[in-house]
């Protein structure tokens, strides 16, 4: 999904915090449609799931 969203113009650079996590931070000038960008590249079992939660996209 990243290097899909890094393909769109979407930025990103993991910043290890420690203990086995990392945290990705995006660039980017237009944070919804990063949002979008982002729903639309997940994949259609998550994209269910969002839409059986109710979730706005």
């Amino acid at each position: 999904m990243l290097e899909r969203l890094k393909g769109m113009g979407f930025g990103w650079r993991p910043e290890p915090v420690g203990g086995g996590v990392i945290d990705v931070r995006f660039h980017g000038s237009n944070a919804i449609g990063l949002a979008r960008v982002m729903i639309n590249v997940l994949p259609p079992i998550l994209r269910d799931a969002l839409d059986a939660l109710s979730f706005e996209k």
